[in-house]
């Protein structure tokens, strides 16, 4: 297909919407013009809606955030699993420890082994803690 001699001038008018009556005739009746004068319509008409473009720091940011937020959140889940293993098998060995005693009167009690009752209790609140804190992230 050779190309028509009138296809600049209906790329402009079609551009323009600025149609002559000798221009419009000769669409009607040239294939090559009326696809030139369609394609170019639609290349000029208006994108449905305004596309929003992202920022791309922005973008960088948030990524960067969610990196962050992710990495927190997976090493504070490793550290209470620690704390929480550390605190089992300090109970376990302060148990094993308080079975091996012989009498558990309160004279027994008041040289090393109310130190061990004392550790004994606080690795108890700190098991109790951490595992409310694991329990209350998971909900």
């Amino acid at each position: 297909m050779t190309a028509c001699r009138h296809e600049r001038d209906v790329r402009d008018a079609a551009a323009d919407e600025r149609w002559t009556p000798e221009l419009s005739a000769h669409v009607a009746s040239c294939r090559r013009c009326a696809d030139v004068a369609l394609v170019t319509r639609a290349l000029a008409a208006p994108v449905a809606g305004p596309q929003p473009i992202a920022d791309p720091h922005r973008l960088w940011i948030l990524a960067r955030n969610r990196r962050r937020q992710r990495a927190e959140a997976l090493i504070s889940r490793v550290v209470m699993g620690v704390q929480i293993a550390v605190s089992v098998l300090g109970l376990a060995g302060l148990g094993f420890a308080m079975m091996s005693m012989e009498s558990w009167s309160p004279s027994a009690l008041q040289g090393g082994s109310s130190t061990l009752l004392a550790a004994a209790t606080s690795l108890v609140l700190l098991t109790v803690v951490g595992l409310s804190r694991l329990l209350s992230k998971d909900a």
